[in-house]
């Protein structure tokens, strides 16, 4: 089994296909708290969590044996909309929650046959990479930082933007609050635009064949401008 294919596959999104892909007919999770039997019960489980979520994989370490695989991740949970009900605790739009997971895959062929589980406290022991950039969880922090700006109140797009703001365009730039800011993005399109390219520096977008840029801070949104 070549995990790092597996890996990319479960960060797609497409949970449906992963379950056709990767799992037996008959496979079991444990995790101390519940036992998943079957790929009916296993593509319950991926709708429950992942409904409204962005789950990113982020493997730390781990090994490889001759019928099995064993990792240490963190675990990315990205909040699109809100939820309440989510198993590490509630999250509203633009959340995001980081849990340490400790996995054993026992596989038959190419295929994941049973899984073994323990998970920490949210948050507690794990990396963090900066909020926006270049990397798979830093894509899906932007898809959640859209459903921030596109909520009612729009204040948890808040924690995405850097003390300092430049919004400008051709004809020059201006600081801003974040206030300011959120509604300045909001009648720009932001929350809808599709992310075209994705740098650590940077973010390019397009609103309906209008260009913008994103300039990134550490990881927080420092300007932004038409292109």
């Amino acid at each position: 089994m070549d995990f790092t294919t597996y890996i990319d596959a479960f960060n797609s999104g497409d949970y449906v296909n992963l379950v056709d892909q990767w799992f037996t007919e008959d496979v079991v999770w444990e995790d101390g708290g519940q036992t998943v039997t079957g790929r009916d019960e296993w593509l319950n489980l991926f709708h429950f969590v992942r409904n409204g979520i962005r789950e990113i994989f982020r493997p730390i370490t781990g090994f490889d044996g001759p019928s099995g695989h064993f990792r240490e991740i963190d675990m990315d949970f990205h909040a699109l909309k809100s939820r309440p009900d989510f198993p590490f605790g509630p999250l509203a739009p633009g959340d995001m929650m980081t849990v340490k997971f400790f996995i054993i895959y026992e596989c038959e062929g190419n295929r994941i046959r049973r899984l073994k589980a323990a998970t920490w406290p949210v948050n507690y022991g794990t990396s963090k990479l900066p909020r926006l950039g270049a990397h798979v969880t830093q894509r899906a922090a932007f898809q959640a930082f859209q459903a921030a700006l596109a909520h009612e109140h729009g204040a948890n797009a808040r924690q995405y933007l850097a003390a300092q703001l430049q919004m400008g365009s051709t004809g020059g730039t201006r600081s801003s609050s974040h206030e300011d800011a959120i509604g300045s993005l909001r009648e720009a399109g932001v929350a809808t635009a599709t992310l075209k390219d994705a740098r650590d520096d940077e973010l390019l977008l397009d609103a309906g064949g209008r260009l913008m840029r994103l300039g990134l801070q550490n990881g927080l949104i420092s300007q932004f401008e038409l292109v």
